[in-house]
């Protein structure tokens, strides 16, 4: 009987596990199918999306002209990297543009190397647009999750999912600007929220991990959108919301801090570059404009008079772009997002946690309050990091559907938590389903087929063309037709791949579409170098003589500075050789600045000209003559004026050197001084070079002042005196010769204790008045000079302070005395054996330049020829090998010094044939300065090879960012079976021995 039993527990046993394995099967089957439901429905609504996008991507593609005024400037980088770099390393180097500058110093490059790809597919142009669909296509489908994941509602996400693309607003940067990086970043938005937001709704900290992965590549990319919109929201985000459950605050600190720290060292090499920077002048921006400038306008920096109607169309004009916020983000996400306000509201009556409700919506509320305010302040002056109204709008479209999303999220949540009432078990799916059905027929009504085409002619309406010149190059894109076009740009005089000389154009759309067609560098660019304003004189300094005045056809230094047109004919001559600009482009009909000043081009500067017409012509714009608007007509001409430059007076970019060489030991304000004299004298590059490499005296080592045959001491200064006039001692007692000038105010200017060598043994420095009464000593300096003519030592109407011994007494023997006025000495010389140092104590460079005296002028190249040769020096043309833009090499030929006329940005390193590291000088009329090496008498190498090689921390950056990548994509994919779980092992055998250290101290 037992034994019975015992078999009829057996059966009941089996048949339990049997029916449990049935269960289990049954259960996974039904997660299974319903998974491929959930998947088939997403599908769906992709391809719905898909079917919207498809004419928005082809009007992109193939609207001709093509769209965007900087699209071209994609193709430049691109181009560049698979040009020159293979793949974007952090010591590239740019030397299109400007003079050179390092690729880490520029614009965010990160999206470029995504273009690679597209761009040797599809060709250069076709490339670079159909990366920037692609970001049009990430952006839409992440909208369309990220909507579903804050209201589970794939009906209302995919309606507002379109909604979203089908809005005006979201287009600007692509259309208009052509910012396709900026654009990219647009797409990440959505893609971040939806991370974030997945990571807290289901606790998982891959989800998180993805997040952060996204956002540093993104700053990597285009830091601006991260900046102003994308950062802003997800730090809203992880501080108030919560989801359906409560998240305890430890966890909220941890996703926090984890999702900031984890970004931060993916995106480092963007963010402190980039991001950080972009902050801080952010912010004194805000700051700087917020009180000053509240209610007036971009573009006017002055409230109006009632008479001024230009500035007052301009403040309508921005004022009005205000309204776009609404008017061209889809009406369907405002209605929604009210409908949604209402529903939610009721449904918080009978929400049980309506604290966590509350929060929940919170910072999407705040975040659209937030971003209607920024546009609503930039109208009125105030930018907060936007930067023009094509990035003002594209964030409210998102912002506006993702707060009626987490509205009806929140209703829902309530409405789904009424298990508790029968009646609710019945009418759920009925509700659900009606609902779902009323959102999508509203969905089918509200965007019916002429909705696309609305939005088409809405961001036609917005666009603009491309910006390049010739105009042929918006229309003729293909990689064929380019290469075609090439052969018919140039005339027969120019190589457009010699990479030793460079080309002018005033024209910026000149400047864009060179690159993509030549190698030869560009004196302008189109980016401006990453250098301060005040640092930019060179380039200023350049445009103003090569450009007209609008007062007239000569450069704006003589009709806009009132500088004498014999100084500035110098000038052209001076920094056309110093910047190796050996052509010009410009004098054509455009919609861009192109004209050339007359004196730009006077018969002794030009060897030849040519003019080149090119078929195509874009009218832009309306005229009284032609109306219609924008139209591109293929049987009219644009023309291409090139000028060559006569040969003897320009020397390439890289070369072996015989000029003279200077040393100029001086503060910045010192080299800029020095050049604008060396200017009016057209003292270039192949008469003298005066370089530098530091303000202070004893940062100078003996064989370094022995390779110059001048040393010039101007607003100096030095660590120890005692070290640094002992180093000029010896270089004078060794032959030296050395010009100091003590006006400014350095500590020489009035001092009762002068080095020995000075001609006098204390100085003061005050007013000696300002008139001349001038009373000249040794007249070989003094040859040829009229002292009546100096203009009055007198600074903006007031005193101009002098430095000089205050009696004759102070003056040693031996003594020369070169000029007296009003009874001081004011210029003096002395012989230290050998050596020879002259003095002045009157600021004499800087006063020569304030008006540009000829006769002072005069007198300080006397004085500069008294210590050193000026004459032209010729040296035989030397070889020079390119290898790649960070890599040069030339030929010495014996010559006294090697310049490279690019920027000697740090990191240039200069090395003989035997690998021995040079001294890299910088000089020329630029900032930082070109790239000067002088060789000493017991080292003339043969040969000199340039390498540019990036700070060590920007390799660092890189490896700890690309490492942060590779473990958090281990931890994502495999829960880090490969690299987090082993390196975690290896970290706690290598802390044992430290914990068991630590425990026997304690136990001690």
């Amino acid at each position: 009987m037992s034994d019975q039993v015992s078999i009829d527990k057996n059966k009941q046993k089996n048949i339990k596990a049997e029916t449990s394995i049935l269960k289990k099967i049954s259960d996974k089957a039904v997660a299974v199918f319903l998974l491929a439901v959930s998947l088939s429905f997403h599908l769906a609504a992709i391809g719905l999306l898909a079917k919207f996008l498809e004419p928005i991507a082809s009007w992109y593609l193939t609207k001709s002209p093509i769209r965007g005024i900087d699209t071209y400037l994609s193709a430049v980088y691109v181009n560049y990297i698979i040009k020159w770099q293979e793949w974007l390393r952090p010591e590239a180097w740019k030397y299109i543009w400007f003079g050179g500058y390092p690729f880490s110093l520029d614009y965010p490059s990160y999206y470029f190397l995504a273009m690679v790809p597209f761009v040797k597919s599809l060709g250069l142009i076709p490339g670079v647009m159909h990366f920037a669909v692609l970001g049009l296509v990430v952006f839409a489908v992440f909208s369309y999750f990220f909507y579903h994941e804050l209201c589970k509602n794939r009906s209302l996400a995919l309606v507002l999912a379109v909604a979203t693309i089908l809005s005006a607003n979201l287009y600007r940067s692509l259309v208009w600007a052509g910012g396709i990086p900026f654009w990219t970043s647009q797409a990440f938005y959505p893609l971040v929220g939806f991370l974030i937001v997945k990571a807290i709704n289901n606790r998982s900290w891959r989800w998180l991990f993805l997040a952060a992965v996204a956002t540093g590549l993104g700053i990597m990319g285009h830091p601006q959108g991260f900046l102003n919109v994308i950062l802003p929201f997800c730090l809203l985000v992880l501080i108030f919301y919560s989801g359906q459950a409560a998240l305890e605050f430890k966890s909220r600190l941890a996703y926090l801090f984890g999702f900031l720290g984890l970004s931060f060292l993916v995106g480092l090499p963007g963010i402190l570059l980039n991001f950080l920077p972009a902050i801080f002048r952010g912010f004194i921006q805000i700051f700087a404009t917020f009180g000053s400038r509240f209610g007036k306008a971009q573009g006017i920096s002055a409230v109006p008079s009632s008479d001024d109607t230009t500035g007052l169309a301009i403040i309508k004009f921005s004022r009005d772009q205000f309204n776009y916020v609404f008017s061209d983000t889809q009406l369907v996400i405002w209605y929604i997002l009210a409908i949604g306000a209402i529903v939610w509201l009721v449904f918080l009556v009978v929400e049980q946690n309506r604290r966590r409700s509350f929060f929940n919506v919170f910072p999407f509320v705040l975040f659209l309050l937030y971003q209607i305010a920024v546009v609503f302040l930039f109208s009125r002056g105030v930018d907060f990091l936007i930067g023009g109204w094509y990035k003002a709008f594209w964030p409210i479209p998102v912002a506006a559907a993702a707060c009626a999303t987490v509205l009806f999220g929140g209703a829902l949540g309530t409405f789904e938590r009424f298990n508790q009432i029968k009646l609710f078990k019945f009418a759920k799916w009925p509700v659900l389903i009606a609902l779902n059905a009323a959102i999508l027929i509203y969905g089918y009504v509200s965007f019916p087929p002429v909705a696309v085409k609305n939005l088409i002619g809405r961001i036609n309406d917005l666009s603009s063309p491309s910006s390049p010149y010739p105009d042929v190059l918006n229309v003729a894109v293909s990689d064929r037709e380019r290469e075609d076009l090439a052969g018919k740009l140039l005339p027969d005089f120019i190589d457009g791949n010699d990479k030793n000389k460079r080309l002018y154009a005033v024209d910026a759309t000149v400047n864009l579409g060179w690159p993509t067609m030549f190698e030869m560098p560009l004196a302008r660019g189109y980016v401006d170098p990453p250098i301060g304003t005040l640092e930019r004189w060179g380039l200023f300094w350049l445009d103003s003589v090569m450009g007209p005045s609008g007062k007239g056809q000569e450069s704006s230094l003589v009709l806009d500075w009132n500088t004498p047109e014999k100084v500035v004919s110098e000038n052209i001559k001076f920094l056309l050789d110093w910047n190796a600009v050996y052509y010009f482009l410009g004098n054509y009909a455009s919609d861009n600045p192109n004209i050339l000043a007359k004196n730009a081009i006077a018969d002794h500067l030009i060897d030849t000209n040519a003019q080149i017409k090119v078929k195509g012509s874009l009218k832009r714009y309306d005229t009284p003559d032609d109306p219609g608007g924008e139209k591109f007509y293929w049987d009219r001409y644009k023309i291409m004026n090139y000028y060559k430059v006569r040969e003897e007076l320009v020397s390439p970019i890289l070369s072996a050197n015989n000029a003279t060489p200077i040393l100029l030991i001086g503060d910045s304000s010192a080299y800029d001084t020095t050049y604008r004299y060396l200017g009016m004298r057209n003292l270039n590059s192949q008469k003298i070079i005066v370089a530098t490499r530091s303000k202070y005296i004893d940062d100078y080592s003996a064989n370094e002042l022995a390779k110059f045959d001048l040393v010039v001491l101007y607003r100096y200064d030095y660590h120890r005196g005692s070290r640094a006039w002992k180093l000029i001692g010896e270089y004078l007692k060794g032959g030296g010769k050395v010009y100091i000038d003590t006006g400014p105010d350095v500590k020489e200017s009035a001092s009762g204790n002068l080095p020995e060598y000075f001609p006098f043994a204390k100085t003061v420095r005050d007013d000696i008045g300002s008139g001349w009464n001038a009373q000249v000593g040794d007249e070989t300096v003094a040859k040829g000079v009229d002292f009546a003519k100096f203009s009055p030592l007198l600074f903006d109407g007031g005193v101009w302070n002098v430095s000089h011994p205050e009696n004759d007494a102070d003056i040693y023997t031996g003594t020369r005395v070169i000029l007296k006025n009003n009874g001081k000495v004011v210029a003096a010389s002395v012989d230290v054996q050998s050596g020879k140092l002259i003095w002045t104590g009157f600021n004499l460079p800087y006063h020569v330049i304030r008006d540009y005296n000829e006769e002072e002028a005069n007198f300080l190249t006397n004085i500069l020829s008294s210590l050193t040769d000026l004459s032209e020096k010729k040296v035989d043309d030397a070889s020079y090998k390119w290898f790649s833009p960070e890599k040069r090499e030339v030929q010495t030929n014996g010559a006294r010094a090697v310049l490279f006329k690019e920027e000697a940005f740090p990191n240039w390193l200069a090395k003989s044939e035997n690998g021995q590291k040079l001294q890299v000088y910088k000089a020329g009329p630029t900032s930082p300065g070109y790239i000067y090496v002088p060789f000493s008498g017991d080292l003339k190498p043969q040969q000199v090879t340039f390498y540019f090689k990036n700070e060590l921390k920007w390799w660092i950056y890189h490896l700890v960012s690309a490492a942060t990548l590779v473990f958090l994509l281990d931890k994502i994919l495999t829960n880090g079976f490969f690299l987090v779980k082993p390196s975690s092992k290896i970290l706690l055998l290598i802390l044992k021995p430290t914990a068991r250290w630590w425990q026997r101290e304690e136990e001690a």
